[in-house]
């Protein structure tokens, strides 16, 4: 599946709007119409915000061959994405708002918005995934008229999964058992940090990510100063399975299989394996579904 990325040319051209130092680029072979920041605007902050709030305004969503024309939404959709986390959250909120409305006007344009939105913020495999970012759109999505009751359940499901065990939530509790046959629960385990891992011994990907934290410095030096601890869970069945593999785990984590049922009884959502959260002392998630490079940022 072609995948748009935020690429230097355009990370650069964002920041210079923001920045106000140039103009627009051609994007698909259609230069985007992005909007003009008056020129008292000096501040960045300044000019981000009213960049988000009019973002979309010359774009004509009732132009079906701007509409059909992929690389223009979608590497639009991707810079636009690129600025939300320079503003407040309210701000994000209500630019995303205006621009779901003003698609409106076409149930097409809608739909393509939608999910382009889905291709990047939810597909585990995105490199933009990102939950928060995607509450606002199904917060839109969820109350809209565009779509019928059968297409937003879709949708409804994603929003339970995306708030379940959100950050800055308490991740919720479970029971495992351990290699010697010692029953504990996630809230047990006393420590500044946890790494909650949730692998597949028989996972390719889980075995490659891994070996890659078996050998990170910096959570390796958190391990050793007794600030952090690894917890790493199967959340299968298979007995068998898991012991056949047990040896090759790190040593210096605790590993576990799940005696709760974690995904039949909705305790956490395991889009892709491995699923990676950072938790605080007092178990609440500050990551989540997170990757090696970005553990510690």
């Amino acid at each position: 599946m072609k995948r748009f990325g935020l690429s230097v040319k355009c990370f650069l051209m964002v920041l210079c709007l923001v920045m106000g130092v140039c103009g627009a680029k051609a994007q698909g072979g259609v230069e985007f119409p992005y909007p003009q920041i008056p020129s008292m605007m000096t501040e960045p902050q300044q000019r981000a915000t009213y960049l988000l709030m009019h973002y979309w305004d010359n774009v004509d969503f009732n132009d079906m061959k701007l509409v059909a024309n992929d690389d223009f939404m979608e590497q639009g959709f991707v810079n636009y994405l690129s600025v939300l986390p320079i503003v407040d959250a309210l701000t994000a909120e209500r630019s995303v708002e205006a621009m779901m409305k003003r698609a409106e006007v076409n149930g097409v344009a809608y739909k393509k918005l939608v999910n382009i939105a889905e291709k990047y913020l939810f597909e585990p495999n995105s490199p933009m995934v990102s939950d928060e970012m995607y509450i606002m759109f199904l917060n839109q999505v969820l109350k809209t008229s565009v779509l019928s009751k059968v297409e937003k359940s879709r949708f409804e499901y994603q929003h339970r999964v995306v708030m379940k065990n959100r950050v800055g939530s308490v991740a919720t509790d479970f029971i495992y058992m351990d290699k010697d046959g010692k029953a504990g629960s996630l809230h047990q385990l006393k420590a500044e940090e946890t790494l909650l891992v949730f692998y597949d011994p028989e996972c390719d990907n889980c075995a490659e990510i891994i070996e890659k934290l078996r050998y990170d410095r910096r959570l390796n030096s958190k391990i050793m100063s007794g600030k952090l601890r690894v917890l790493a869970v199967y959340a299968g069945d298979n007995r068998a399975l898991w012991e056949q593999h047990l040896a090759k785990m790190p040593t210096n984590w605790s590993v576990g299989r799940a005696v709760s049922k974690i995904q039949p009884l909705g305790l956490y959502v395991l889009r892709a394996m491995p699923a990676i959260y950072l938790l605080d002392k007092d178990k609440k998630v500050v990551k989540k579904e997170a990757v090696p490079e970005n553990l510690f940022d």
